[in-house]
């Protein structure tokens, strides 16, 4: 992605303000939009023609109609980096997101990913995807869907992060898509976790 802007000044600026912040403070703040690195990341992608239309805890999701693809930048999250792993390493697991091309970091601290486009999840299908998981993770599966028993198997190696809220879930058609099921919780001054 980095190398498709067009602006380089910009993406220096960006780099050079950040290069040394203390990861203990970004980490500490939401991606809302009064914190200031939330702020000059959209100032800095503005000026591609990037729309912030989503947020989460580490990080905020731009469109930009030039591209068939979303743009998720976010601060260093090894549970989510596991998440993305995973997914590209199951490139037909249908209720994983596809990505386009792999993470690109853009400083310590910073990384970003192309990821499809999908709809917002009905909550009537996030409550199904859901239990389904829930069930194949507890052991008492109503579904034997070998995909979804796949991203089980990983949540369960991963159930101190796991996440799960309707708006880490989205849909592809019909399909459910889990999107972002984990989160590095910062506890007692650090995170759970320190590598993907």
């Amino acid at each position: 992605m980095l190398s498709e802007l067009t602006k380089p000044i910009h993406v220096t600026q960006f780099k050079t303000k950040y290069r040394n912040a203390d990861p203990t403070e970004i980490s500490k703040s939401k991606a809302s939009s009064n914190v200031e690195w939330v702020q000059d990341l959209q100032n800095f992608l503005h000026h591609y023609g990037f729309k912030a239309i989503g947020s989460g805890a580490a990080g905020l999701v731009f469109e930009n109609p030039k591209y068939p693809w979303i743009l998720k930048i976010f601060r260093k999250d090894y549970a989510y980096l596991r998440w993305v792993k995973f997914c590209l390493a199951h490139p037909d697991n249908p209720y994983c997101p596809k990505f386009r091309g792999k993470v690109i970091r853009i400083t310590d601290e910073f990384y970003a990913i192309r990821v499809e486009r999908l709809s917002e999840i009905s909550t009537h299908l996030y409550f199904e995807m859901e239990e389904e998981l829930e069930q194949l993770m507890d052991g008492n599966p109503q579904n034997d869907d070998p995909d979804l028993k796949e991203i089980a198997e990983f949540l369960n190696g991963n159930k101190k992060l796991l996440d799960f809220h309707q708006g880490n879930f989205m849909q592809r058609g019909n399909t459910p898509v889990v999107i972002d099921p984990l989160y590095n919780f910062f506890v007692n001054g650090k995170h759970l976790i320190d590598s993907a």
